[in-house]
């Protein structure tokens, strides 16, 4: 989805709008792939996390480029359209518990 594509029907276009609508979320989430959507949106940023960590951790430089540029395309432009998706994703959780603190997790 941040490459643009439409994933299970679903562009991250959409799924934005939905996240700014708490509202239409449950509705949103009657789609069983839509829950994929989540748990593989997930499990990226899981990812990403633990890939941080372990570069973090290489004592090699060398090493840790060539791990880099193995994943690099996945966060293109140095990670900023990741950046861009996780800010707003942040975002719409924090107005999500603003409007119904009892059905968004922390």
């Amino acid at each position: 989805m941040l490459d643009g594509f439409y994933v299970f029907d679903t562009h991250i276009d959409e799924f934005r709008r939905v996240l700014e609508q708490p509202a239409r979320l449950g509705g949103w989430l009657t789609r069983p792939d839509r829950w994929q959507l989540l748990e593989g949106m997930a499990s990226f940023y899981e990812f990403a996390l633990d890939l941080d960590q372990y570069l973090a951790a290489l004592e090699f430089p060398m090493l840790r480029g060539h791990v880099w540029l193995h994943f690099a395309y996945w966060f293109g432009n140095g990670g900023a359209r990741m950046e861009e998706v996780a800010l707003w994703l942040q975002n719409a959780v924090a107005h999500a518990q603003k409007m119904n603190p009892s059905t968004v997790p922390s």
